[in-house]
């Protein structure tokens, strides 16, 4: 009962996390067009359209992280495990999940710390001075999101792996 708890709440969460990646490509595709029109008309572009766009992309892959893996997008392989029994095969993907969320968990240990890092050291970016350290907690919670996706992948294939 627990689990399908934990399922809900990852699947909320990593749908509004991805709506708003989504929403983000939208506007830096808008920014782009508009840069590059606004260079033909006038000669001029848009300032700090580079820096936006990077940064932007911070946002958009680490928000989409979490639904790639409930959607099972990320690559994996796949050709000697298919030659496994069911129950092999659900204990190799909770051993895999297992070391995912480890795994994860550590760059998102890291990720906080980095935030504390450019907080204090006041780092922002070159032209538009906005803060890094907004930008490197939105890779923390990308990767907090990712590790409770990949901790109910290993409670489902862990159970899984005890039914068979």
């Amino acid at each position: 009962m627990a689990i399908l708890h934990l399922d809900r709440a990852r699947r909320r969460v990593t749908y509004l996390l991805n709506t708003v990646a989504a929403g983000i490509m939208i506007i830096m595709m808008l920014l782009t067009v508009a840069d590059v029109l606004i260079r033909y008309l006038l000669g001029r572009p848009i300032q700090g359209t580079y820096e936006l766009t990077e940064l932007m992309q911070v946002i958009l892959v680490a928000f989409a992280l979490g639904y790639c893996a409930i959607q099972k997008g990320h690559v994996s392989v796949e050709f000697l495990i298919e030659y496994l029994s069911p129950r092999v095969k659900a204990a190799v993907a909770s051993i895999v999940s297992f070391l995912s969320v480890g795994l994860f968990a550590i760059a998102t240990w890291a990720s906080i710390a980095q935030v504390k890092l450019t907080w204090d050291g006041n780092l922002v970016s070159g032209i538009l001075r906005l803060p890094i350290s907004l930008f490197v907690g939105v890779v923390a919670l990308g990767s907090a999101v990712l590790c409770l996706v990949l901790f109910v992948d290993f409670l489902q294939s862990l159970r899984e792996a005890v039914r068979k």
